[in-house]
């Protein structure tokens, strides 16, 4: 296979290369707010031929080891990975992290941080709802979650199951949404901070859906902050969008990252395997990731 633009082909530091399948580089489970458990996720990306793939959960590691232990069962590489909040100059950016160590101390301290802020939120959410006539109790929304990072998904569920709303996308829109009746921001890490602790870890980041919160002059600016990858190819990245990323890609030796952003059945979202990865970008990053781990 040859590259699609972005950087020079990478090594390949430890571990096996990755056949022509190409490798879904942003999936989620219910270990945050997808439908599936971590290792039916991976069951499906091997149906689906995917040669590799990271579960990049909000937030959180939990899923990574039932995960990894599918992986070698149905003959997948499973990417250590995590979808981190995050906020540069006033944007919510969120950030990629693959190939890290999961158990790294510093990280999961900062993880379970945002695991708590993330539950003081469902807190004011629920207590808004309350103040609107809707006795949703917090216990109502942790039964969606079932105890993994809970976010607003989990709220629109509970909504739905108790007859609240008509559907989950009503959810989202009256009470949910920015600027709706019971949203409340969250707390997020500074961009900085999230990338340094992925590269503590022994990672490398990139960037989730760039074009959603940032600019391209902004994302020049995020470009010299560390990150290894731009996502240039997703769901909500248009064809003009990606030509574009591509090329700030290639201005600033970043590699030009791919996935589907698959959350499972939820609202008929995108299909795992959607977009993908070509193998020489998927080890330009795992040789990136490589040479972190032999710096002294």
């Amino acid at each position: 296979m040859s590259p699609e633009g972005g950087t020079g082909v990478g090594a390949g530091a430890g571990g096996q290369a990755v056949p022509a399948g190409g490798a879904d580089l942003h999936v989620h489970s219910f270990a945050s707010d997808g439908t599936d458990p971590p290792a039916r996720v991976v069951e499906r990306a091997a149906a689906a031929g995917l040669a590799a793939m990271a579960l990049t959960d909000h937030d959180t590691t939990a899923g990574l080891r039932e995960a990894i232990e599918a992986g070698r069962r149905c003959g997948i590489e499973v990417v250590p990975g995590i979808e981190i909040s995050t906020e540069h100059e006033g944007s919510e950016v969120h950030l990629l992290g693959w190939f890290f160590r999961p158990d790294d101390p510093a990280l999961g301290a900062a993880l379970d941080d945002l695991l708590d802020a993330r539950r003081a939120r469902i807190d004011e959410i629920v207590e808004r709802l309350n103040r609107l006539g809707i006795p949703l109790s917090r216990d109502d929304v942790l039964e969606s979650a079932a105890g993994r990072s809970v976010g607003r998904p989990h709220v629109a569920d509970a909504l739905v199951r108790g007859g609240y709303v008509a559907s989950y996308d009503d959810a989202w829109e009256e009470y949910l949404r920015p600027g709706s009746k019971a949203y409340v921001e969250r707390r997020r890490l500074p961009l900085a901070e999230a990338i340094a602790l992925v590269r503590a870890a022994g990672g490398v980041s990139g960037i989730a859906h760039p074009t959603l919160n940032l600019d391209l002059p902004a994302l020049a600016g995020v470009a010299g902050l560390g990150i290894a990858a731009v996502e240039t190819r997703h769901p909500r990245v248009s064809q003009d969008e990606t030509a574009a990323l591509e090329e700030l890609c290639r201005r600033y030796g970043l590699v030009g990252s791919a996935g589907s952003d698959c959350h499972g059945s939820r609202r008929g979202g995108p299909t795992l395997g959607q977009f993908t990865t070509p193998r020489e970008r998927f080890e330009a990053l795992r040789g990136r990731a490589g040479r972190l781990n032999q710096e002294p």
